[in-house]
């Protein structure tokens, strides 16, 4: 159990970080696909950066950045693996860290 405690703990930290970065974020446009013993949440993230995100300082820019989680659960419906994934790309060109491609070519 000490490894579902440490993801338990690693989740929390990841969302307290963004709730930190983005006090105002919020989640935009869910959809949620049911397959059985997996659930694909596909949604928007979208808020301003008014806050220190990991090691970058804030910039006081807005992002809208598409996610999405796979969740696997057992059969008494418990989280076996979850992901998230969103592009960083487009959140740190949205954020001002790096140039888009077509400029900085």
């Amino acid at each position: 159990m000490a490894s579902k405690n440490v993801e338990t703990h690693k989740f929390r930290e990841w969302t307290e970080a963004w709730a930190k970065a983005f006090s105002d974020g919020r989640i935009t446009n869910p959809e949620y696909i049911d397959a059985g013993d997996v659930v694909v949440a596909r949604f928007t993230v979208e808020g301003t950066n008014d806050g220190p995100f990991n090691s970058l300082q804030p910039t006081h820019r807005r992002i809208s950045v598409p996610f999405c989680e796979i969740t696997h659960f057992d059969k008494q419906g418990r989280t076996v693996s979850s992901g998230c994934y969103y592009d960083q790309y487009t959140l740190l060109t949205q954020l001002g860290h790096i140039e888009p491609l077509a400029a900085a070519a």
